[in-house]
């Protein structure tokens, strides 16, 4: 009778010839097999990890490679593997705005962001003009995004998020120390404004109006005080409310990020990007990856336990 070592082998061979014939789904099983045989081996996830690339997986394949890494932290393949998956999952750049003075007109893309820019101005929508600016940002219109998020402060002032929106607008420009320095005025701006009664209240009562966006709002705040566990009691109230809504499970990533527990989050990410692809939501898909690209890619590795 074959040992437990011998079917593994056998069974991460298969995976292998499977993989070289390009029978990538019947390869993806044999090496998911191996895998459960004998726990703690980076091989068979370095090989799911190149066959759900193949098939289109990147998010899959970005757990795979990690759980490889947290098995053997300087394996070449695994690191290979991890830089493509995210590759995968990074929008591409687009050109620079030449006139930075000027709020960018060009392509549909950026009309549309202009449009929603005056109609939240005339509305006095702090938040909508926040949107804006995000979305400025990612089109590489970063002059124009702050502007957007100085109509915002203009607006409302003690909101935090236009603070955290001027600091990511720094970094992208290649300004650290200026978002640096924006980032300590918030930490000291949020622990002035801090107050865990009060956010219970706002939890209380943004359940009782179904409000979503509340109570992510108080997930936020929780979560950069460092209360976990509160911020992701808020997060499942709201998903009780919204299930399918990509801001929660983005939110509820972002505070598996800050437990530390990448690998978790890397998981919900994939489940809710299968979940996309299924329901052809493009704008969802654009949000997730920009969250790749922006929260998840700068967050370290962890050798937490899978």
């Amino acid at each position: 009778m074959a040992s437990t070592y011998e079917r593994y082998r056998d069974t991460l061979r298969e995976a292998h010839v499977a993989a070289l014939s390009g029978h990538h789904a019947e390869a993806l099983s044999a090496y998911r097999d191996a895998a459960a045989q004998i726990e703690g081996r980076a091989a068979p996830h370095v090989g799911i990890g190149r066959m759900e690339l193949a098939l289109g997986s990147p998010l899959a394949a970005l757990a795979a490679f990690e759980t490889a890494l947290a098995a053997d932290p300087g394996n070449h393949e695994a690191r290979i593997g991890h830089a493509r998956a995210i590759s995968a999952l990074t929008p591409a750049p687009r050109a620079t705005d030449g006139d930075a003075g000027r709020i960018p007109t060009d392509g549909p893309e950026i009309r549309g962001l202009v449009r929603r820019w005056e109609t939240a101005l005339a509305g006095g929508d702090a938040t909508g003009l926040l949107d804006v600016a995000i979305g400025l940002g990612r089109a590489e219109r970063p002059a124009a995004a702050a502007v957007a998020v100085r109509d915002a402060i203009a607006i409302d002032p003690t909101d935090p998020r236009a603070y955290r929106i001027a600091g990511w607008l720094e970094r992208r420009s290649g300004r650290a120390a200026a978002a640096t320095r924006l980032g300590r005025l918030l930490r000291r701006y949020l622990a002035i404004v801090d107050d865990p009664d009060e956010l219970e209240r706002a939890m209380a009562g943004a359940e009782a109006r179904s409000d979503v966006p509340a109570l992510l709002d108080v997930a936020d705040r929780h979560r950069r005080q460092g209360r976990s566990r509160s911020a992701l009691d808020a997060t499942s109230a709201a998903l009780l409310i919204a299930p399918v809504d990509v801001d929660v499970h983005l939110a509820i990533a972002r505070v598996h990020l800050g437990m530390g527990q990448r690998s978790r989050a890397v998981l919900d990410l994939d489940q809710l990007a299968r979940f996309l692809e299924v329901v052809d939501d493009v704008a969802g898909r654009t949000r997730l990856a920009a969250f790749v690209n922006d929260d998840l890619w700068r967050t370290p590795l962890s050798a937490e336990p899978n």
